[in-house]
């Protein structure tokens, strides 16, 4: 008689391929999750960096200024935005710092014109030595002023510090409100506006826009989305302007109409350029 042989064991049925998606999925998520409570709990993904906009030509990339290189006694704008005009890095004499938009800028008229001139020449006049610096940048809102007012204290302890802040606040929201009234919002702005909960993501995106932006160009920043008509503001669907910001445009419009031809181009007009055309 032989022995009979014994049965053949059965290969071991491995996880299903359901089973290993779902482990997959769950240690993505895992370890997605432990990074956001790390980023979370190091302060990484400040919502408020860069001046807290998302439009590039509101946003400040810090220094504002630098060392002037052929006088290293004084600094230098570094951001095309702000006047091209340099200052003591150390007082005396003192120094008023000007902070504000297009009107603290001189937005449409020389830089001779503008405010902070202006009150230099009326701080001469007194008998005053302080210099005034012109931190002004075209279309900022209150957040980046305050922003740019935080950098500059901390880096210069100017004596003195003026604001001069308009009404921009609107800027972020009414671009984003015309781009879905035209149907012309893209898809990235969509993904970003519902990412911006996570403190990771905030965290690499600030990382790639300070890369992005260690030199600072004229072209860095497009005011393209500021040089829309009016006509088209007011007449697209889903973009809402008041009767009384109506009626000022066309009061303007009117007043442009009738002194064109009749009057010569005042100082502004000659000097600023392409900046300040209808």
């Amino acid at each position: 008689m032989t022995e009979a042989s014994p049965p053949a064991k059965k290969p071991r049925k491995g996880p299903s391929l359901r089973a290993r998606l779902a482990f997959s999925v769950g240690l993505v998520v895992a370890v997605l999750a432990s990074l956001e409570a790390l980023a979370r709990i190091a302060g990484a993904g400040d919502p408020t960096a860069f001046g807290g906009s998302r439009l590039q030509y509101q946003q400040i990339y810090p220094p504002l200024f630098r060392v002037d290189e052929r006088r290293p006694d004084r600094a230098r704008p570094r951001d095309p935005r702000l006047v091209d005009r340099s200052f003591s890095l150390r007082a005396p004499p003192g120094r008023v710092f000007v902070f504000g938009e297009s009107a603290a800028f001189g937005l449409g008229l020389s830089e001779n014109a503008s405010f902070s001139r202006a009150l230099e020449r009326d701080l001469r006049a007194l008998g005053s030595p302080l210099e005034v610096v012109n931190v002004g940048i075209v279309a900022l809102d209150s957040r980046q002023v305050r922003f740019c007012v935080e950098e500059c204290a901390k880096a210069y302890r100017p004596e003195w510090v003026v604001l001069h802040v308009g009404n921009n606040e609107f800027l972020e929201l009414h671009a984003l409100r015309f781009l879905e009234a035209t149907g012309k919002k893209p898809f990235a702005v969509s993904l970003d506006e519902n990412l911006r909960r996570s403190r990771l993501y905030l965290a690499l995106k600030n990382m790639s826009i300070e890369a992005r932006n260690r030199e600072l160009t004229a072209q860095t920043f497009s005011t393209a989305a500021l040089r829309l008509s009016e006509r088209q503001l007011v007449e697209t669907k889903g973009v809402l302007v008041s009767r009384e910001e109506r009626a000022s445009g066309e009061r303007r419009r009117t007043s442009r109409r009738r002194g064109s031809g009749s009057r010569p181009p005042s100082i502004a007009t000659r000097t600023c350029g392409a900046a300040c055309r209808p």
